[in-house]
């Protein structure tokens, strides 16, 4: 595998070392995705 993601998709890696710093990244990084998502055009 070279590294690259398919086109069209996202990955969220989050450590679960600190459950907290883990939980919180990953709620901000769906909140942003969704709020992206949002000012798409409807298709």
């Amino acid at each position: 595998m070279d590294g690259k993601l398919p086109e069209g998709k996202i990955a969220i890696i989050a450590s679960r070392y600190n459950e907290a710093i883990c939980d919180s990244l990953v709620k901000g990084a769906t909140s942003t995705l969704l709020g992206a998502a949002m000012m798409l055009p409807a298709s």
